[in-house]
């Protein structure tokens, strides 16, 4: 079983947007790229100033649980 290479979702309520997360080993780690797209490029452009910093506490958590998630596995391990 491969792990999964990419997810998208799609945003169903206002703001609408697809959200595509792919997923890549990149020199032993692992690249996330991220894209939104949305329904026209003024809502992207007018929805900037709150998605970028919203995406950057999203992606935040993940490392955070990432992290913990690797520690409980270590301590289960050792």
């Amino acid at each position: 079983m491969q792990p999964p290479e990419r997810v998208v979702l799609r945003h169903l309520s206002r703001p609408h947007f697809e959200l595509t997360i792919t997923l890549a080993e990149h020199g032993g780690k692992t690249r996330i790229d991220w894209r939104q797209r949305f329904d026209t490029a003024a809502e992207c452009e007018r929805l900037r100033t709150l998605a970028t910093p919203a995406n950057e506490e999203n992606l935040d958590r993940l490392e955070t649980e990432l992290a913990l998630s690797l520690m409980q596995l270590y301590h289960a391990k050792h």
